[in-house]
């Protein structure tokens, strides 16, 4: 399994006077922590077991599928590798396939017109 986790710099209010970095590279947004950071990205590949394998740190801007093609992990001939929705990308997954042996899983964004069941509201 792949994911990534925000390390943030300074607080956002703060990014101005921030000197350990400068530039727009590093501002990102955490959709899962609903809030603006200024930092870095830290790509994460995990076992089943939940063992860290290989890791990969980026500029926080940096999008998700890019620090996945930058690390390509070396993992054993026949695994699945699952990500969430920021680590779609139908061309690339082919190319890994092709050149790894290994398939990539990413969680696909749903549309209005998929039939998905969804529960009806109160």
């Amino acid at each position: 399994m792949i994911d990534s986790f925000p390390v943030a710099v300074c607080h956002n209010t703060r990014i101005e006077r921030c000197r350990l970095l400068q530039g727009e590279a590093y501002r990102s947004r955490s959709a899962s922590k609903r809030c603006w950071f200024y930092g870095f990205k830290v790509q994460v590949v995990l076992s089943a077991e939940g063992i860290p394998v290989d890791c990969y740190i980026h500029a926080g801007a940096e999008a998700d599928i890019m620090g996945l093609k930058a690390l390509s992990p070396d993992l054993p001939a026949g695994s699945t590798l699952y990500g969430d929705a920021a680590y779609t990308d139908y061309d690339w997954e082919d190319v890994f396939a092709e050149a790894t042996g290994n398939r990539l899983l990413a969680a696909r964004r749903g549309t209005a017109s998929d039939p998905i069941i969804r529960p009806k509201p109160f």
